[in-house]
C-alpha cells in the first residue's frame, strides 16, 4: 500500500505504572487524569476518524465524542462535522444497539472482518453504516483502503491490546502516543489486559521518543515510528 492510500495513523494507550490496560473488575478503571483526559480530547478533535475493537465497545461502552463545545465549533468552522466518524472492528458484528457508540451525536462505522449471516448484518445495518468484508484474509490494508477513500485522512486507535497489537505489527503506525498512571494495578499474569505487541516487534522496530510531559499524575511520551526494521546483531 502507497503512503497515500491509506490515513496517517495515531495509536494511543494508557496504562497503569505496570503495564496494565485496565483491571480485571466489570467496570473500566479509569487510570487517566484529567489533564491526560483533556488532551485525549484535543487530540480526537484533529482526526477524522476513531477506531476501536469489538471488545473496547461492549466492555467500556464509550462514546468516542469530543466534549468540549469549543473544539467541537472549531470542527465545524472547519467544514467538519463537530464529532469524528466512529470506527470499530469485530467478527460477529454482535453489539447493543442502546451502547454509546451508537447514538445519534456522531456517525457509526462497523466493519465486519468476516462474513455475517445477512439477517445480523441487516439488524447491524439499522443503526450503523456497514462494510462486510467477504473473505477472512481481508484485512487492515484493505480496511484503511476503505476508510481513505470515505476521506479519513487521519485516524486515531484507541482499541485494546489486540487492536494495538495488530496495527503495530503490521507497521499501520506513524504516531504513538503512550500515558502512563502512577497507579498500581494488581492483578495475577493473564487476568487482566496489558499493552501488548506482537512477538519481536519491539526486537525490529524503532521507536523514536520526541518529547515527553507530565499531566497530573500521568508521564505521557509521543513517539514517532521508523518503519525501516532494525538489523539485530547476534
Amino acid at each position: 500500500m502507497k503512503p497515500q492510500e491509506r490515513p496517517y495513523i495515531i495509536a494511543k494507550a494508557a496504562c497503569s505504572f505496570n503495564g496494565f490496560l485496565d483491571d480485571s473488575a466489570p467496570t473500566r478503571r479509569v487510570l487517566s487524569s484529567s489533564e491526560d483526559l483533556a488532551q485525549v480530547d484535543s487530540l480526537r478533535a484533529e482526526c477524522d476518524a476513531i477506531l476501536i475493537g469489538a471488545n473496547t465497545l461492549r466492555c467500556d461502552n464509550p462514546r468516542l465524542t469530543i466534549k468540549s463545545s469549543d473544539l467541537q465549533t472549531k470542527r465545524l468552522n472547519e467544514g467538519k462535522n463537530g464529532n469524528p466518524l466512529r470506527v470499530v472492528l469485530s467478527s460477529s458484528g454482535d453489539f447493543d444497539p442502546s451502547a454509546n457508540f451508537f447514538s445519534t451525536d456522531a456517525k457509526s462505522l462497523v466493519y465486519l472482518s468476516r462474513p455475517v449471516q445477512a439477517a445480523g448484518s441487516k439488524k447491524l445495518a439499522a443503526f450503523a453504516d456497514v462494510v462486510q468484508f467477504e473473505s477472512k484474509t481481508t484485512g487492515l490494508k484493505e480496511l484503511l483502503a476503505d476508510l481513505y477513500g470515505r476521506g479519513v485522512k487521519k485516524l486515531l486507535v484507541e482499541g485494546g491490546a489486540q487492536i494495538l497489537g495488530s496495527f503495530f505489527s503490521q507497521l499501520f503506525v506513524d504516531r504513538f502516543r503512550l500515558a502512563i498512571s502512577s497507579q498500581i494495578v494488581s492483578e495475577k499474569p493473564g487476568t487482566a489486559p496489558r499493552l501488548y505487541l506482537e512477538d519481536n516487534f519491539l526486537l525490529q522496530r524503532r521507536f523514536t521518543l520526541d518529547r515527553v510531559e507530565r499531566l497530573g499524575e500521568m508521564t505521557v511520551m509521543h513517539y514517532f515510528l521508523m518503519h525501516k526494521p532494525i538489523e539485530v546483531q547476534d
